[in-house]
């Protein structure tokens, strides 16, 4: 199983990648199942519907937001 653990989104998508030559259905629910708990439910609210690099490009745009907040509150 792969996790995502401290993987940035656009690292872990990559390592799914990798990591199978499923078809692309079986490389999204991989994906998917593998996101830390915060990315999973992100992900649960643009799931269904959308290309697998249309949601990891979301979740890397909320990702760098989360990033953007901490830095700014850190330097505060």
């Amino acid at each position: 199983i792969v996790k995502q653990v401290n993987d940035s989104i656009m690292n872990f998508y990559i390592k799914v990648k990798a990591s199978t030559s499923d078809s692309e259905k079986q490389v999204r629910e991989i994906f998917i199942n593998g996101l830390s708990s915060e990315n999973y439910l992100e992900a649960e609210k643009f799931e269904s519907g959308i290309l697998l690099n249309e949601l990891v490009g979301r979740l890397w745009v909320l990702e760098s937001e989360r990033k953007a907040k901490y830095i700014k509150l850190k330097a505060e």
